[in-house]
């Protein structure tokens, strides 16, 4: 999913340019595009692709980068 809009695919055409992490960025660069990532206001951690799909998105990734299941995540 897009780092900017949960409805949409993670895409290198999209107009905004930090809405993909690009295989050829540098760690500043992929810490910045994280750090923008469109979230909410719950103030808390939870997995609920339905109603927080943003967030569900950046566990996820977190997820994969570390090599843990989804249920150890958050």
């Amino acid at each position: 999913m897009s780092l900017v809009n949960a409805e949409n695919k993670m895409s290198k055409s999209d107009k905004s340019k930090f809405a993909c992490i690009n295989l050829v960025d540098d760690p500043d660069t992929i810490r910045l595009k994280i750090r923008r990532a469109k979230t909410d206001s719950l103030g808390e951690i939870s997995w609920d692709p339905k109603k927080r799909p943003e967030l569900a998105n950046l566990l996820s990734i977190y997820g994969a980068i570390k090599g843990m299941p989804r249920n150890k995540v958050h």
